[in-house]
């Protein structure tokens, strides 16, 4: 049974929620689909299906059914590239950024770059594990490419803020911050305009981030605040990240009440869904600010698993945050052990950089 136009339209129907990020209405449309493609036994359905069910999982952050329509498309030749580009993805979402720079290369030798979107899309993504590994002017050139296609698509309005997004990011990490702010406003108009209320709070997190790159504590708690009202954040790992970030500064403005109330949130949140890695960095805060008796075993325990899990700029931000409490202590010598820890573990990240 081919597709008929009644199909096409359902399937682009579909595709516009997703693009749209619009959760609700997408969970909707997938049960119609659902029972549609039981009911279709050709191979381009499928290779549609395929496509469309991944791109819905990414937005349900659904690890375990990515992976399972992942293994489907290895079966069919004509879905090389979503094949290993999804595989990129999810390795990401996994902070596995040297297996998603793998996928990501053997993806691009299927890429179809007479399609535009999903040329702007896949340089998107690799330009976001770019970022992660602080290859930034590798990560600036993707993004401005990327953006180059968006622009001149009203669709993928959100996904232009997207772009904007991490172009700031990047000038955070080039130290830009005038910049850095310019690209964060620009996406805030956009996401008023569509009304994308989870992107604006993705934006007033950043905006966050950045004040508190900069040492301005009491800005960042104003944006960071600003996020947790947003409820399309709850329960979320952007939530919990917000949650981290807002503990962090309180307990730098020596607000020790407000960042021991934030901290019970988020740990207990970290908890809920047994997310480790912050149930390890709430815990190392924890050390830091409020108990430090047993300070050293709790950051050998947390820096073991940071090194279990690769996650190098945690590690070096970690060790260089402990080993300037040791210097405030005088304890030169395991000031220094944790600078050397920070210094292996930048070179951890330049190994990752190397990978093109």
């Amino acid at each position: 049974m081919l597709i008929s136009e009644a199909t096409e339209d359902i399937l682009e129907d579909w595709n516009t929620k997703i693009t749209q990020r619009n959760i609700k209405e997408a969970k909707n449309l997938k049960k119609e689909v659902d029972v549609m493609f039981q009911r279709l036994d050709d191979i381009e359905s499928e290779k549609n299906y395929l496509i469309l069910s991944g791109y819905y999982y990414l937005l349900q952050n659904d690890s375990l059914e990515l992976k399972m329509i992942i293994e489907r498309m290895g079966n069919i030749p004509e879905l090389s590239f979503y094949h290993h580009f999804f595989q990129g993805i999810r390795a990401y979402n996994l902070r596995r950024y040297d297996d998603a720079l793998d996928c990501y290369r053997i993806a691009e030798k299927y890429l179809n770059k007479n399609n535009p979107i999903e040329t702007a899309e896949f340089y998107y993504r690799v330009a976001a594990v770019y970022y992660q590994v602080q290859e930034t002017l590798m990560s600036v050139n993707l993004i401005q490419k990327a953006l180059e296609v968006f622009e001149k698509n009203g669709k993928y309005r959100n996904r232009l803020g997207d772009c904007r997004m991490l172009l700031g990011l990047n000038y955070i990490d080039m130290r830009q911050f005038v910049e850095a702010e310019d690209q964060f406003h620009i996406a805030r108009d956009i996401a008023q305009r569509i009304n994308d209320s989870g992107l604006l709070a993705r934006i007033n997190h950043n905006l966050g981030f950045m004040y508190a790159e900069q040492g301005l504590s009491e800005a960042a708690v104003r944006y960071l605040s600003n996020v947790l009202r947003e409820e399309d954040y709850d329960y979320s790992e952007s939530y919990i990240k917000t949650i981290f970030l807002l503990t962090r500064e309180y307990f730098k403005l020596n607000q020790i009440d407000a960042g021991k109330e934030w901290y019970e949130k988020g740990i207990a949140l970290a908890h809920e869904l047994n997310n480790v890695e912050y149930k390890v960095k709430f815990t190392l805060l924890n050390a830091l600010y409020l108990d430090n008796k047993d300070f050293e075993s709790t950051f050998k325990s947390g820096i073991a698993y940071l090194q279990q899990e690769k996650l190098w700029l945690d590690i070096e931000e970690y060790a260089q945050i402990f080993a300037r409490f040791y210097l405030d202590c005088k304890g030169y010598q395991k000031a220094a052990e944790y600078y050397e820890i920070a210094i292996e573990a930048k070179n951890e990240i330049k190994k990752m950089e190397g990978l093109k």
